[in-house]
């Protein structure tokens, strides 16, 4: 189970997607689902795609004023930010490159 829970975020919709804190929400989900890294990408070039789907999934969003704060439980850890998860789960992803890399 993901959850991502910001309170009294910064929103803006232009009409091209849902930004929250000045991140597209896409990439948050994506970052915390481990289906991106980095926001999109590990190596500063080319996006880590690693598909996800459910057959049964819920998805709920709720969006209403509170005092600021993040958090972000996706089952393996809790994060107090974006920038926090998209940090570990990079470095997570650079290990298990480097580490399939030395086994090839």
């Amino acid at each position: 189970m993901v959850e991502i829970r910001f309170n009294n975020a910064e929103v803006s919709d232009t009409g091209y997607g849902l930004r929250v804190n000045g991140k597209s929400i896409e990439d948050i989900i994506s970052v915390a689902l481990g289906v991106k890294a980095k926001a999109g990408y590990a190596n500063g070039e080319n996006p880590v795609i690693k598909p996800f789907s459910s057959n049964a999934c819920d998805i709920v969003i709720s969006i209403s004023p509170h005092k600021q704060s993040c958090r972000i439980d996706v089952g393996d850890g809790v994060f107090a930010s974006v920038e926090e998860m998209e940090e570990v789960r990079h470095e997570q992803y650079t290990a298990e490159h480097t580490a399939e890399a030395v086994e090839s």
